[in-house]
């Protein structure tokens, strides 16, 4: 496991969401939504954070999601993230979902994507 990383300035945090593997349409997207909903509430008391998503020039945090692995029983994603000054991205452990008998639903993406907050040690 990674060393603990410093604390951002408080300001921007730039979410971009990417896919290493094809996946289902709308997949990503709707992975992605779950995590924005995650970090808002995870910024909501702590003053001066707000969340950009699809920004062409990310100035401050950028989190990047990142999907690994996707069919109808599964996904595996990590959060990847770089702070500045640090040039240096950071990533955190892969998190799994998947089901036997049933294809995954938008039901799993919100514990999902908390799960990828609560593993990786973003700088706030």
């Amino acid at each position: 496991m990674q060393a603990a990383a410093a604390p951002a300035t408080p300001g921007a945090i730039d979410l971009v969401c990417s896919a290493e593997v094809s996946t289902a349409p709308g997949l990503t997207d709707a992975i992605c939504a779950a995590v924005a909903l995650a970090l808002k509430g995870d910024i909501a008391d702590r003053p001066g954070w707000y969340l950009r998503q699809d920004a062409t020039d990310p100035v401050g945090l950028t989190i990047t999601l990142v999907l690994t692995r996707a069919d109808a029983n599964s996904v595996t994603a990590h959060l990847s993230w770089r702070a500045p000054p640090d040039p240096a991205p950071s990533n955190g452990p892969e998190v799994s979902a998947q089901t036997i008998d049933a294809p995954l639903g938008v039901d799993i993406y919100p514990n999902f994507a908390r799960g990828l907050l609560q593993v990786s040690d973003l700088p706030f």
